[in-house]
């Protein structure tokens, strides 16, 4: 088992309480999967561009949302002075002020145009595409990591802790765990969460498990991979 990103993306999408964008509308909505009804919600809603300057931000108040269903709760205007891909960031916060759903997107001030007179039962092509080729030239980032690992019943528990320490946008932070002896992944492994998106300042904390005998006699090894960084890796303190 090697968990890639469409599996955290389609994890994310199912959660039982999301807050998504609407690309048809450009509305902002949040779908309730539960049986049952929420409410006392604030949701953020942040715009920035390539380099990490916000050029919107707000928070919107949500009474409630309907058991089984969504609502709209914000349609985002018109922007000016935006580069030409952009991020998305929205935040969906209950009365305790814990965030219950965390979405990021990438988005482009040229769509994608359909071309219509071409379409077919099983394709539709398309005359013009969405410009993401900024993607290629964030800003470089500054990524520190730490691990605390434990043995339990033959398997490891790591715990790692992710921090931007810089002024850009980390973009696609993949975390692995390898043997040192070839590099090779530690497998099957389980991830609660992979593949971020941390803004500047930003600290996320996930958990990996998996079998001691899966390293064959080696030592694991913490590896970061981040779209605009290079390769950092780090041995991991076992306590035993």
């Amino acid at each position: 088992l090697n968990q890639g990103g469409s599996y955290f993306g389609t994890k994310k999408a199912n959660e039982p309480l999301h807050v998504l964008y609407d690309y048809k509308d450009r509305s902002i909505r949040i779908v309730n999967s539960l049986y049952v009804p929420r409410s006392n919600f604030i949701v953020s809603i942040e715009v920035y561009n390539i380099d990490a300057t916000p050029s919107f931000i707000r928070n919107v108040s949500v009474d409630s949302v309907p058991s089984d269903g969504s609502i709209s709760v914000f349609s985002l205007p018109t922007l000016s002075s935006l580069s030409s891909t952009y991020f998305l960031r929205l935040r969906l916060r209950n009365s305790s002020n814990q965030i219950e759903s965390d979405n990021v997107y990438w988005l482009s001030t040229s769509l994608d145009v359909i071309d219509w007179s071409h379409t077919t039962w099983f394709r539709t092509p398309l005359s013009a595409y969405a410009d993401f080729t900024k993607l290629s030239s964030l800003p470089p980032v500054q990524v520190t990591s730490s691990i605390n690992s434990r043995i339990v019943d033959s398997r490891y528990r790591s715990n790692v802790v992710i921090t931007n320490r810089g002024t850009s946008i980390a973009f696609f932070v993949r975390i692995r765990i390898v043997r040192s002896t070839d590099g090779k992944d530690v497998l099957p492994i389980i991830w609660d969460d992979n593949y971020l998106i941390l803004w500047p300042g930003e600290q996320r904390e996930l958990v990996a498990t998996y079998d001691v005998i899966s390293l064959n006699g080696a030592q694991p090894k913490l590896v970061v991979e981040v779209w605009n960084d290079i390769i950092k890796e780090s041995r991991i303190v076992v306590d035993k």
